[in-house]
């Protein structure tokens, strides 16, 4: 399950009308495939009806209707998305090139050492 605050890609699209509600109404916004958004809600309200929770996105706000269950947003199945997995900073990658170089270099040295202590 997704929280709020994460950041999902779009791995899905289907037709505008077929987002998880309650009943019909205005149309809503359309999210595109490999498109990146923010979770704002999850809401597991509509599950009975639909099989699956419904997300809403920080960067796409649906108008709110009135329906038979009170006022509801239209949102997004949460199957549509998939969690953005975040690579390493470049800070981190330049920290973990440091320490393999001063690990590289220290065994050399110490390589460097043990031949000449063979040598002797």
């Amino acid at each position: 399950m997704f929280r709020i605050g994460q950041k999902v890609v779009c791995v899905r699209n289907f037709p505008v009308g077929q987002e998880v509600r309650y009943s019909t109404g205005a149309r809503s916004n359309k999210i595109q495939i490999g498109s990146v958004y923010t979770i704002r809600e999850v809401d597991t309200r509509a599950v009975h009806l639909h099989g699956v929770a419904c997300v809403r996105l920080v960067e796409v706000v649906n108008d709110v209707q009135q329906t038979t269950v009170g006022p509801w947003e239209r949102g997004y199945p949460a199957t549509s998305f998939r969690p953005v997995v975040e690579r390493g900073s470049e800070t981190g990658m330049a920290i973990l090139r440091e320490i393999l170089e001063r690990e590289s270099h220290q065994d050399r040295v110490s390589a460097r050492a043990m031949l000449s202590s063979d040598k002797s």
